[in-house]
């Protein structure tokens, strides 16, 4: 099984398409299912963003996965309590896009309530490629977060971007950091380093779909050297046994 742990559903950076087009798309690279976040939601919008995604899911249950977009400053706790009664399995957060560091303290509502079910919590690190800004995920920052909310599972979106290394090198010392290897300036040796560095089981594939082809991290997978079990965790397995484990 192959899923898509990093999607986004709704208009991005000028690129917009429909549902069917979504599931066209996961049917053409052959995704079985896609974890979406609203980019309406991380615009600032997240009731309206969230109900979208929302709408997705009761479309293609067994293809489409939520994760709930809180606002930091706009009552997260109820709008991930209400994500919650709506079959989200998953949390999305993007520190840089909100203006809010990761570990402010209005996160805590979040990840306090996300730890107490298990629900993986994807959050955007590094900066936006051209724009290095790491006041909002830095991996010391990752770090504390981790060993605050040690049961909680923490999927770091882009592996880090500019700073990948620096992330993969800090995620041993704690066991519930996971490295997503969506647009992490892909190449074989940073997917292979982090298969080294922290093990197969921790690291997640993703697509960023619809900003980015699905081509480029299958071919990254598919392309590096890693053994067929490897390749498995990481195109579903890790993803799988993540949201098995949601209560």
């Amino acid at each position: 099984m192959i899923i898509d742990a990093h999607a986004h559903y709704g208009a991005a950076l000028g690129l917009s398409c429909s549902d069917e087009e979504y599931i066209e798309s996961m049917d053409r690279w052959g995704i079985d299912r896609a974890v979406f976040s609203s980019m309406l939601a991380i615009s600032g919008n997240e009731p309206e963003g969230n109900d979208a995604v929302h709408r997705m899911i009761r479309r293609w249950p067994d293809r489409v996965v939520g994760y709930c977009v809180p606002n930091p400053y706009r009552r997260p706790a109820e709008e991930l309590a209400r994500c919650i009664d709506m079959g989200f399995r998953a949390v999305k957060l993007h520190p840089r896009g909100m203006g809010c560091p990761m570990d402010n303290r209005m996160y805590r509502p979040v990840y306090e309530e996300a730890q107490r079910r298990r629900m993986p919590v994807l959050f955007h690190s590094g900066g936006l490629l051209t724009m290095p800004d790491f006041r909002f995920t830095s991996p010391d920052m990752i770090l504390r977060i981790a060993r605050a909310y040690p049961e909680l599972p923490l999927l770091a979106g882009h592996m880090g971007l500019e700073r990948w290394l620096d992330l993969v090198n800090v995620a041993p010392d704690v066991e519930n950091v996971y490295l997503d290897i969506t647009m992490s300036l892909p190449d074989l040796y940073r997917l292979e380093k982090a298969v080294e560095t922290v093990g197969a089981e921790r690291v997640l594939f993703g697509t960023d779909l619809p900003l980015l082809d699905p081509s480029v991290p299958l071919g990254l997978v598919q392309g590096a050297d890693l053994t067929d079990e490897q390749r498995r965790l990481i195109l579903g397995g890790n993803m799988v046994r993540l949201l098995e484990a949601v209560r």
